[in-house]
């Protein structure tokens, strides 16, 4: 069985000019998704709750292990601050719509949970009983994974240290997999869930991989 990655896209292609409401179905609700949860944890810091939210729908081991599966879910909506928030979503609005286009809406709602969960359980392995996880970042570069595996010759340009780099796509992908690979194994301070990148690009990559070989059935099934 092949998967035919013309055919499950929508047609839709988009640049920085294109309204968030133009934005394919998934790739714009996780954005208004993350953007609401971050609004309203402010709101409800206001309240004295902002702590108490994260320790209930952020990621830790010790939570995790003693029942509160759904962190491992949850986690992946809330952020630490502006800068981390914006700087997932705006991933999520360039490469986004590109790699819902090929895959189409199931298999970008399967490929983005998917990574967000094996991110989360990756940076369990390596994080303190304590140490708190929240963030899209695992989800995050998943896409950035899938992006790389879809089109991988096509030129990214990222701004490093405020200076334009461009290189091609999968050029990126191994780029930012090493770093992250050598900071898990460093012991790098755990303020930066980095397992959790490491992991979720992983299980982003590995996921079209499987859906090119025709190895992951349509989902749901016909």
């Amino acid at each position: 069985m092949s998967f035919d990655f013309e055919r499950a896209g929508s047609g839709w292609r988009g640049d920085w000019r294109t309204p968030w409401f133009a934005l394919p179905r998934w790739t714009g609700f996780f954005i208004r998704l993350n953007v609401i949860a971050y609004l309203a944890t402010l709101l409800l810091g206001l309240f004295g709750w902002r702590e108490r939210l994260a320790l209930f729908f952020g990621l830790s081991r010790n939570g995790f292990c003693h029942g509160a599966v759904w962190q491992a879910v949850t986690y992946a909506f809330l952020h630490g601050g502006f800068l981390h928030l914006l700087l997932n979503m705006l991933t999520l609005f360039f490469l986004g719509p590109e790699v819902e286009r090929a895959l189409g809406e199931r298999h970008f709602l399967s490929l983005y949970l998917v990574s967000a969960v094996v991110g989360g359980l990756g940076w369990l392995l390596f994080a303190s009983p304590w140490a708190l996880c929240v963030g899209a970042s695992g989800a995050i570069f998943g896409v950035l994974a899938a992006y790389a595996t879809l089109f991988p010759r096509r030129p990214m340009t990222v701004l490093v240290f405020l200076f334009p780099v461009t290189m091609l796509a999968w050029q990126w992908a191994a780029v930012l997999g090493v770093v992250q690979f050598l900071a898990v194994t460093g012991g790098a301070a755990e303020n930066i869930a980095y397992a959790a990148h490491l992991f979720g690009g992983l299980a982003g990559g590995v996921y079209v991989w499987l859906l090119r070989k025709g190895r992951l059935a349509p989902w749901p099934p016909p």
